[in-house]
């Protein structure tokens, strides 16, 4: 019992660290958190529109955890939200677990959310595939800028 409290305290101390880091090196927390970046693509937007992931590892709950840099340029427009999004669920409002990528293999998704710091996030992300080929992303709340981030919902690919 005392080593797993120590583990979990060493885990929340590492994170903890890592922020800190972080905010004196001038950069994001979620910017430090992880590695691999994954770029996905949106289709059938006018807008160029990339989201890019990095593994975040687990949450201090043991639930799985995403960095998240969403992109957006149109015309004078550049903009990017990121943030940091948890599990939160293995299906989505609908039920579904699952989903189709473009070339019709089926993947397993779960569904993650950020709800910091006047975000609120969901991104429902591939978790079969060694590293995520699909994100469906959700902006219900988002700080004011350029970008209309409400109006965003997208399925983002991976080339």
């Amino acid at each position: 019992m005392k080593t797993s409290a120590r583990a979990g305290s060493a885990a929340r101390l590492a994170g903890l660290a890592l922020a800190a880091g972080a905010m004196l090196a001038g950069q994001p927390a979620h910017a430090a958190a992880g590695t691999g970046a994954l770029t996905l693509r949106a289709q059938g937007t006018s807008t160029t529109t990339t989201l890019v992931l990095r593994d975040a590892g687990q949450d201090p709950g043991g639930k799985r955890r995403y960095a998240y840099e969403l992109r957006v340029a149109n015309g004078a427009c550049h903009a990017t939200l990121a943030g940091v999004v948890h599990r939160v669920s293995k299906t989505d409002a609908a039920g579904d677990d699952s989903t189709f990528l473009r070339n019709g293999e089926s993947v397993d998704t779960s569904v993650f959310r950020d709800l910091a710091d006047g975000r609120q996030v969901t991104l429902t992300i591939d978790v079969s595939s060694p590293k995520p080929q699909y994100a469906g992303v959700a902006v219900d709340q988002a700080p004011a800028g350029c970008a209309d981030w409400q109006h965003l919902d997208s399925e983002f690919y991976a080339r």
